[in-house]
């Protein structure tokens, strides 16, 4: 559902190409760069990072590695455009075509009080004299801070994150990768990435390229996202090799140390470290797999007391599919009555032919309890 999808792929005269989904809203280096928007800030840096490791996961899972995660090939889409992400093995179906959705825009949510018709920030006056309302008045303010901050994570709750661009995906396991777009071949690791965001291997030699290469590009990307600036300086593209590759002995950056006062004081100081671990030079220092900072930074929610409630969608039958990620689609990283937050396991997997439903759904519940290494209760 993060990855970006594939409406059609062509191919002719040995040339192919392919056609990806029509997504509404912008990419995440347009928002950090945007005086309104960004820097964005901690929650929003967890959530991009948990949508975008679920996209590493599929493409790891297919024996794949992406090669150029940053900002721009990071899309924050709205809530009403049509989700479709399918799974690359399949992007070979050819001429399949997406309509753009036409569906209504989604009127924003109103920071309105459930009480009180009064705008947040507008203080009633009471009628028993202006010695009461100034009595009420800091209680007020306080409130209609409470409500503004509600507000704007309600607008963060409306929002996903889908990893796009795939034109430099390039395939690193034989056993998995060989219905992928692409297989590692002589030369083909060469010229792929953008060097502010590739890792030292990347410079060192481009067909050591692996998993955890796609991890230092997002721990680029997370760090720039919530500091506005990259974490190794070079004054052109072509020395960055030697600001990331040159000194393999260099401490990682943390973001900590390139946040106003106000900022650092409240960032989330476990997501720090996670930043930080992600940007060891050392690819034995850094995180293996997508799972392995997932559950990095599932443990930062853990760590501030942040209920995250999980549930698990199956099917029986490929028709369907479009009414499970329909409850996908309403259910992930919404927000229960409670105010605990929704995540959701989609089980891919159908049923084989002759297979038990029931021990089906045993098997791809307990897929759902591998991708939740901590489930709390509810």
């Amino acid at each position: 559902v993060h990855l970006a999808g594939i409406d059609a792929v062509f191919v002719r005269n040995d040339v192919a190409w392919f056609v990806l989904e029509y997504l509404r809203g912008d990419n995440m280096d347009t928002v950090i760069h945007n005086e309104a928007m960004g820097p964005i800030a901690d929650t929003e840096a967890i959530k991009v990072a948990r949508n975008i490791l679920a996209a590493l996961k599929v493409l790891h899972g297919e024996g794949l590695v992406h090669r150029d995660i940053k900002p721009a090939n990071v899309m924050r889409c709205t809530s009403n455009h049509e989700t479709g992400s399918r799974n690359l093995s399949n992007s070979s179906v050819q001429g399949r075509r997406k309509s753009e959705d036409s569906s209504p825009q989604r009127t924003p949510r109103s920071p309105m009080s459930p009480k009180s018709p009064l705008p947040v920030g507008e203080t009633p006056v009471s009628s028993s004299g202006r010695g009461r309302r100034n009595n009420r008045g800091s209680d007020d303010e306080n409130e209609a801070k409470k409500k503004d901050e509600q507000a704007k994570e309600a607008q963060l709750e409306e929002v996903t994150y889908k990893l796009i661009d795939f034109g430099t995906i390039l395939g690193v396991d034989d056993r998995l990768a060989r219905q992928a777009m692409m297989t590692m071949g002589a030369g083909r690791a060469i010229g792929a990435g953008t060097p502010p965001y590739m890792s030292p291997e990347m410079f060192k030699d481009p067909e050591l390229a692996m998993y955890p290469t796609d991890l230092w590009s997002l721990g680029v990307t997370l760090f720039e996202m919530v500091t506005g600036v990259l974490p190794f300086q070079a004054p052109s593209d072509l020395l960055f090799s030697v600001a990331i590759a040159g000194s393999m002995d260099q401490a990682a950056p943390s973001v900590l140390d390139h946040l106003p006062e106000d900022r650092r004081s409240t960032f989330d100081n476990n997501f720090a470290k996670v930043i930080a671990t992600a940007l060891e030079k050392a690819v034995a220092n850094r995180y293996q797999t997508a799972d392995e900072m997932h559950d990095a930074i599932y443990a930062c929610l853990i760590g501030r007391g942040e209920a995250v409630y999980s549930a698990f969608i199956s099917y029986r039958v490929v028709t369907d599919l479009p009414l499970a990620r329909l409850f996908f689609d309403c259910l992930n990283h919404s927000v229960t009555p409670g105010g605990h937050r929704v995540t959701v396991y989609l089980d891919h997997t159908r049923l084989v032919k002759g297979e038990d439903w029931e021990d089906g759904f045993a098997s791809g519940l307990l897929h759902s309890l591998c991708f939740f290494p901590l489930l709390s209760y509810g």
